[in-house]
C-alpha cells in the first residue's frame, strides 16, 4: 500500500489527509484536524503540536496504525519564504512522518484543489485572505496575504472587524441600526456597550476570535441587514480587485477561479456576491465551485510530485 500526506494549515486549524494510491485510483482514508497551522501566529512548538495531533487524528479516523508515508506535502498559511519553509520541513522530519517532504504555500494547494491542477486563480477566504493564480506557461503570481495589520481585505477578519466597527458607531449613533448589535453584544458577553473597548483592548481578542465574528455578518445579511450587506460587499470587491490584479499579471484574459476557506462555504451570500464582484471586473472570468478540499489538494501534489498521474476525478471519498 502506497500512503501519502496531506497538510493544510490555516489561521484557523491544521488539516491532515491520508490518502492510498493503487492502479491510477486514489482514496482518503482519512482527514485529522487540529489547531491553527499558520506559523507566525503561533510559533514553531505550538505547529509541531498542531501537526502532531492532526496526524495521529487522521491515520485514528483511518482506523489504521500510524505508517511512515511515501511523500508528504505541507500547504501552510505565511509561508512564503526559504527560512520558513526550512522550519516546517524540519517539522515534518522530526515527526518522521514522510520519507519525502515537500513545502510551500496554502494557496498551492489550495488551487490544485479547486481547479484540478489546471492554470487559473484561486482565493482563499479564510481568517486570512490571499490570491494566487498560475497561466497554463508556468507564470505564477500572488496578491493580497499581508496579515491582519496591513491587508487581509475580504476575510473572515475583515468582516469580524467590520462588524464591531459597525456596532461601535451604532452605539455611537455615527452609524446606522444594525442587528449585529444584539448579536455580537450576546456572543461576547457585555455588560453594557463600552465594556467592548476593554474586551478589545485590555483582554485582547485574538485573530481567530475576531474572525469567529464573521458568521454573524453572513446570516444578518442572509436575513436581509444593510449593514451587514454593505460589509459583505466591500469585502467580496477587494477579493476581486486581488483577482484582476492576477489574471493581469499571469496574462490570462479568460481566468478560471475558485474560491475556498471559511467565508467561501457560507452559501450563496457570499459566494453570489463573490462571483458578481469578479465578473464586474472581469468579464470574461469563469468563476466556479472548488473540486476537491484544499487538504486533499495537498495529498493530489504529493502524489504528483512522485511522478504519479493523478485526476481529481479519480479521488474516492475526496472530504473523508
Amino acid at each position: 500500500m502506497r500512503y501519502f500526506a496531506g497538510i493544510d494549515g490555516g489561521g484557523t486549524s491544521t488539516k491532515v489527509a491520508i490518502a492510498t494510491y493503487d492502479d491510477q485510483r486514489a482514496r482518503i482514508l482519512g482527514v485529522g484536524e487540529a489547531g491553527p497551522g499558520n506559523l507566525h501566529d503561533v510559533g514553531r512548538e505550538r505547529l509541531q503540536t498542531h501537526v502532531a495531533s492532526a496526524w495521529n487524528e487522521a491515520w485514528h479516523a483511518a482506523g489504521i496504525v500510524p505508517a511512515r508515508c511515501e511523500r508528504a506535502f505541507f500547504g501552510m498559511a505565511s509561508v512564503v519564504t526559504a527560512r520558513d519553509r526550512a522550519t516546517v520541513e524540519q517539522i515534518g522530519v522530526s515527526l518522521g512522518l514522510a520519507d519525502r517532504i515537500d513545502v510551500d504555500h496554502d494557496l498551492r494547494i489550495a488551487l490544485a484543489a479547486a481547479l484540478g491542477g489546471s492554470p487559473g486563480v484561486i482565493v482563499i477566504a479564510g481568517t486570512g485572505s490571499s490570491s494566487y493564480g498560475r497561466a497554463a506557461d508556468g507564470t505564477t503570481w500572488s496578491a493580497g496575504g499581508w496579515g491582519s495589520f496591513l491587508d487581509d481585505r475580504g476575510s473572515a477578519f475583515a468582516l469580524g472587524r467590520g462588524a464591531l466597527v459597525a456596532c461601535a458607531e451604532a452605539h455611537d449613533r455615527r452609524g446606522p441600526a444594525t442587528s449585529l448589535s444584539d448579536r455580537i453584544f450576546a456572543e461576547l458577553g457585555l455588560g453594557e456597550w463600552r465594556d467592548l473597548l476593554a474586551r478589545v483592548d485590555a483582554e485582547g481578542m485574538t485573530r481567530s476570535e475576531i474572525a469567529g465574528l464573521a458568521p454573524f455578518v453572513t446570516e444578518a445579511a442572509t436575513a436581509g441587514d444593510k449593514v451587514s450587506i454593505a460589509i459583505l460587499e466591500s469585502g467580496v470587491a477587494e477579493l476581486a480587485r486581488c483577482v484582476e490584479t492576477v489574471a493581469r499579471e499571469i496574462r490570462d484574459d479568460a481566468p478560471r477561479v475558485s474560491a475556498t476557506g471559511g467565508l467561501s462555504r457560507s452559501g450563496p451570500v457570499w459566494f453570489d456576491r463573490f462571483r458578481s464582484a469578479v465578473l464586474a471586473r472581469v468579464p470574461t472570468a469563469d468563476v466556479v465551485e472548488p473540486m476537491l478540499d484544499p487538504v486533499a489538494g495537498a495529498t493530489l501534489l504529493a502524489m504528483q510530485a512522485e511522478g504519479l498521474t493523478i485526476q481529481p476525478s479519480w479521488f474516492e471519498n475526496p472530504t473523508a
